[in-house]
């Protein structure tokens, strides 16, 4: 076999068992997730993580782009592509996109060629391998082409269709290695002057990522840690089973009607309890109390159903914080009982999920939405408004404090 047909079945080969690694951990339900990093450090330190929006660019290396077929080998000394990343606010990879990918100072033994990609931006995918800082990258869409013209009169003159996507081995380091090795097949080839028969055409480039100078794409099983401090390490963190409080800093309403009569009772106290159930990302949990008092100056009665409640907790990495959610789960689906007059005006508005922000501290804090929107589950619905609101009144976030355990801080590991 020759080095460039045993380099091809390289990195495709790589590509699939990354490609079945990642369907594996998708069904089994693991934490597992893609971070791009400038350390081979297992696990990737916060510091080292790139960012949302960081820019990758990789130049070719001292081997020539060679696109080879049955009419002239084209090569081009100069080649280079550019673009930028996103993550999530764990700093995992989300995707981003290749927005240039040139070729210069291309030739033929006898002829000067002009190689253009098409279809640019490209849709860029990425996943780590097992190995320590190994991948690949995807580039591509339903567009993406080469255009050859060699040549005057024309000697090639031929568009290489790579859609939907080229991959990319990376062989992590200082710098980087990218390696591209992708069969053209003859049918991908459209124009006046194009290889015959079905040999198609290769393509083989090898380029060093320069930006940033160093790279590596770390496959790692992340999770999220109630902390007792705001130290990356989480030293000492909270185990499984911890119990969580809080309490109400203001006041809260719900909003609704009643007969065509606005109703707005506000509630003097509320308070929370609850304990995380299992680890991972997001941390799981239950809400197991939820107590509203001095609701309607007295008059109204209102109280969770179907508790307890599935809760979530997640990290934001590069900070202390991150998001808490309110869900489906354990009795059932969110849901309050009000009852402002008597066994025949209660009603019941319920609510599939919903999520606070969450800023840790010595006593962790969570931020309340401007407004959730219920929907009417039982009651009368002549009388009973189809929606219902639940928001603060003192202001438009109505903060929470977790005053059990304390300190708090919600950090990614």
């Amino acid at each position: 076999m020759s080095k460039m047909g045993a380099r091809w079945l390289r990195s495709n080969g790589l590509a699939i068992a990354v490609g079945a690694l990642v369907a594996v951990a998708l069904t089994a339900g693991s934490a597992s997730a893609t971070v791009f990093c400038e350390s081979s450090t297992n696990g990737c330190p916060e510091e080292k993580t790139l960012k949302d929006g960081a820019v990758i660019e990789g130049e070719q290396s001292g081997i020539n782009v060679v696109i080879t077929n049955n009419i002239e080998t084209v090569t081009c000394s100069k080649s280079g592509w550019s673009g930028s990343i996103t993550t999530n606010k764990r700093g995992e990879f989300n995707g981003g996109v290749i927005s240039t990918w040139s070729f210069s100072s291309c030739t033929t033994p006898a002829n000067t060629c002009a190689v253009t990609a098409l279809g640019a931006p490209y849709e860029l995918t990425g996943a780590g391998s097992a190995g320590a800082g190994d991948g690949f990258l995807g580039f591509g869409n339903k567009a993406m082409a080469l255009e050859v013209k060699c040549g005057t009169p024309a000697v090639i003159e031929c568009t290489l269709s790579l859609a939907p996507e080229v991959e990319t081995e990376i062989i992590g380091g200082k710098p980087a290695t990218a390696l591209i090795e992708r069969f053209i097949p003859a049918e991908a080839l459209e124009g006046n002057i194009c290889p015959k028969g079905g040999l198609g055409a290769l393509l083989e480039a090898e380029y060093e990522v320069t930006e940033p100078a160093e790279f590596f794409i770390v496959s790692k099983v992340s999770g999220a840690a109630l902390c007792k401090s705001s130290t990356a390490s989480c030293p000492g963190a909270y185990p499984i089973g911890t119990s969580f409080k809080g309490s109400i800093k203001a006041k809260t309403k719900f909003v609704y009607e009643y007969g065509e009569t606005k109703r707005e009772p506000e509630c003097n106290t509320s308070t929370f309890e609850g304990e995380t159930t299992a680890s991972g990302a997001p941390l799981i949990g239950e809400l197991t109390s939820l107590t509203f008092g001095g609701c309607g100056a007295g008059v109204c009665e209102i109280t969770a159903q179907r508790l307890p409640y599935g809760t979530e907790l997640d990290n934001w990495i590069f900070t202390d914080d991150g998001t808490t959610s309110w869900r489906s789960g354990g009795g059932g689906k969110p849901a309050v009982k009000i009852n402002c007059g008597g066994l025949l005006e209660e009603c019941t508005y319920g609510v599939d999920h919903f999520t606070w922000d969450l800023k840790g501290g010595t006593t962790a804090e969570v931020f309340w939405p401007t407004k959730v929107s219920l929907t009417l589950e039982s009651g009368s619905a002549l009388l009973c408004s189809a929606g219902a609101t639940w928001e603060g009144v003192s202001s438009q976030e109505n903060n929470w404090e977790i005053t059990t355990p304390s300190p708090l801080y919600l950090r990614a590991f």
